[in-house]
């Protein structure tokens, strides 16, 4: 290894002498004066590139997918050095094979469909490319959480998505240090949930991606440097995570599951595990004490100001009235049309549109809405994603079913992915609520 040849306070330049075997002496000649070749690694990590074109449209046949390939800097390279691609055929047929493999992996993985030579997406390819996820964390969240049993209490249910979460591929790559397990094994007996089912010599990094989620939700303090940065490397990829189980969940049309993701995503945000009550998301407060905090909500910050516990100090006051001031305030109105859609106008009442800010995430989280339409069997009719903004409407198709007048009955839930979301007036019951 050559650093700097010479002496930096007196010399201008230094001489670096390599003294090689007369055999290896032309090649260390080539690798001083000449570049290495860059090899392109696109062909190993092909299935969420090509996933993703298929979602927008790009890659619609076999054909197309070669044609895209034809634009990359990996077709560049088969035809410069093919034999560290280890090509025994002709370039086309090298593509057209590796297509063919790609796309039977994604069929595998229900990310698209393949039928004589037609490709066409499928909502878990949409979902995996909307995300940024890979295909196979994409298969996983769905299958895990279709076995979900829909009369599981709120604990179990809370677990449970914890450790679906966990599983995903994103996680796989946590690094897993020299004589970690017997820390990590420590560490365990601090966590509310116990998990017997996998091993460390299979599952380490699920197991320690779980540790650390479990240890954050505590608000348990981490050991080490070390395990504050994979705690933050698993909350990078978290709200991606999460964001698609719920579209997932509402996928499957189970409303109580999507709205429970939604809880978690906010626990993992304050650092606290969901609670039943509402105001569980303010810091500083213990659950005994949330019973104190108003049931019907004037949006006004004074209200919530007489209910803070007096042991509080004006720091954590300060925090607790600046989550509540954040907190967003909505009115909303909805209109039938023709029977076929539901158009629904929602306003917001806050004087400036702030993302949430805590001492337990990484980076500020931006506030997003989600419309939940539900029919009166208790399932999820749609889910619409919605910007923060002052003013937003969006009109939402109805099903077929609903084309004939009064046979269903739709409920509106709107939620925030950052916290409760304070309805000041509902039209139908013109009654302020909490959701």
């Amino acid at each position: 290894m050559i650093g700097r040849a010479g002496r930096p306070q007196f010399d201008t330049s230094g001489v670096a002498c390599v003294l090689v075997q007369d055999v290896k002496q032309n090649f260390i000649k080539r690798f001083i004066y000449e570049p290495l070749p860059v090899e392109s690694s696109l062909h190993l990590h092909l299935d969420n590139t090509l996933n993703a074109e298929i979602a927008n449209g790009t890659v619609q046949s076999v054909g197309d997918a070669v044609k895209y390939l034809s634009w990359t800097f990996l077709f560049q390279r088969v035809q410069k050095n093919p034999a560290y691609y280890r090509i025994d055929t002709t370039v086309e047929d090298f593509f057209k094979k590796l297509v063919s493999a790609i796309l039977t992996r994604l069929v595998q993985t229900r990310c698209c469909t393949l039928a004589k030579g037609v490709v066409q997406p499928t909502a878990l390819g949409k979902i995996a490319s909307a995300q940024y996820l890979e295909c196979r964390s994409v298969q996983h969240l769905h299958e895990s959480l279709e076995a979900l049993p829909g009369d599981a209490d709120a604990d179990s249910t809370t677990i449970s998505l914890v450790r679906i979460a966990c599983g995903c591929v994103e996680f796989a790559q946590l690094p897993i240090r020299p004589q970690e397990e017997r820390v990590v094994g420590s560490l365990a007996g601090q966590c509310r949930y116990q998990e017997r089912s996998w091993k460390w010599d299979t599952h380490s990094s699920q197991l320690k991606c779980l540790l650390l989620l479990q240890l954050h939700l505590g608000q348990v303090p981490l050991p080490s440097s070390d395990f504050w940065n994979d705690l933050r490397l698993v909350l990078d990829h978290l709200p991606r995570v999460l964001g698609a189980m719920m579209d997932l969940a509402a996928l499957l049309g189970r409303p109580s599951l999507v709205l429970a993701i939604n809880q978690l995503g906010q626990g993992i945000l304050y650092g606290y595990w969901p609670h039943a009550q509402s105001w569980w998301q303010l810091p500083h407060v213990t659950s005994d004490e949330l019973a104190l905090f108003p049931r019907e909500f004037d949006g006004s910050v004074a209200q919530v100001k007489q209910a803070l516990p007096r042991r509080l100090s004006d720091k954590q006051r300060q925090e607790i009235l600046a989550i509540v001031e954040k907190m967003p305030q909505l009115s909303y109105t909805t209109t039938t049309q023709h029977d076929t859609s539901v158009q629904v106008h929602i306003q917001v009442h806050n004087a400036k549109l702030q993302s949430i800010l805590t001492n337990r995430w990484t980076k500020p989280r931006p506030h997003m809405l989600y419309v939940l339409v539900v029919d009166d069997h208790d399932q999820l009719v749609t889910m619409v994603h919605l910007p923060y903004r002052k003013t937003i409407s969006r009109t939402i198709p109805l099903p077929k079913a609903a084309m004939t007048v009064g046979t269903n009955h739709y409920t509106i839930h709107i939620v925030s992915n950052c916290s409760m979301v304070h309805i000041v007036k509902n039209p139908s019951t013109d009654e302020s609520s909490i959701y």
